[in-house]
């Protein structure tokens, strides 16, 4: 009888880009088509850069959704892993739209906002009066899936968004579905890593390492054995616990009137 041979897998590397802030000093919004990144997200797309670079990984693509602070966030890896390495753009990667925040009734703003990060959530439900799940899925696959077709890389860095992360992550974990777990932790800056293979629904989460206000769990991620793509004992990095159960929500000023909620650990700050 032959001996069992492993399927072959590569590896996606998907982060959330790094920290902005979406209103000046005056409390006014900043277009977040252009928001760079703040002084803490340099930092966490800098140290997250570091930390590839301490584990000699090279990306054969690095692909971003065009929007300046995924842009930013990659172009710091790369400074730091030094790789001369031209940054893809992918559109259908873009955050999910929401509508227009004046049209929403303040009572219910709250629930528009986080009610795509909370469980499971349905394929109907709307981001701020605006894309549904179903929509985003929708969008965000189809490149997915081309990703996939390309036979030419072996390891690849995705800088996206929390929103856009969390369907990509669902469809991983139902193994080529759409159900959507909103409450996945993604904080800025955070890194997933997740091995494909060639069958459509041949995924492998091997850890989602979420951090608020810091990059990632550094010391963590210099314990994955980053180069054994197909082995069935890699080593994955576990979250702190107050990240594994759920999390939690707490008020947070944020220049809007009446004031969005931020979830801890789960609401992407757009």
């Amino acid at each position: 009888m032959p001996a069992y041979q492993l399927p072959k897998r590569r590896r996606i590397y998907l982060m959330r880009h790094g920290d902005v802030t979406y209103f000046d000093d005056s409390g006014r919004t900043i277009d977040p088509e252009t928001v760079p990144l703040n002084a803490n997200g340099q930092e966490q797309a800098s140290t997250a850069g570091r930390v590839f670079a301490e584990q000699q990984v090279r990306f054969d693509r690095v692909i971003v959704s065009g929007l300046p602070r995924t842009v930013e966030t990659a172009q710091r890896v790369l400074a730091e892993t030094g790789q001369r390495i031209e940054v893809e753009i992918e559109p259908a990667w873009h955050e999910i739209r929401g509508g227009k925040l004046r049209q929403i009734p303040l009572q219910d703003l709250e629930a528009a906002f986080l009610g795509v990060f909370d469980g499971i959530v349905p394929e109907s439900t709307r981001f701020l009066d605006g894309e549904t799940i179903g929509e985003l899925f929708d969008r965000v696959l189809p490149a997915v899936a081309a990703l996939r077709e390309d036979s030419s890389w072996d390891t690849v860095l995705l800088v996206l968004h929390g929103g856009v992360n969390r369907a990509i992550l669902s469809h991983a974990l139902t193994a080529g579905g759409h159900t959507f777990f909103g409450h996945l932790a993604q904080a800025t800056g955070c890194i997933n890593a997740l091995d494909v293979g060639t069958a459509p629904r041949d995924w492998v989460l091997r850890a989602i390492i979420p951090r608020r206000r810091r990059c990632i769990a550094t010391s963590a991620i210099r314990r994955w054995k980053f180069s054994t793509h197909n082995s069935s004992n890699t080593r994955v990095a576990e979250p702190e616990p107050e990240e594994t159960h759920g999390a939690s929500v707490r008020k947070r000023r944020t220049g809007t009137a009446g004031g969005l909620l931020g979830v801890r650990g789960h609401a992407p700050r757009q």
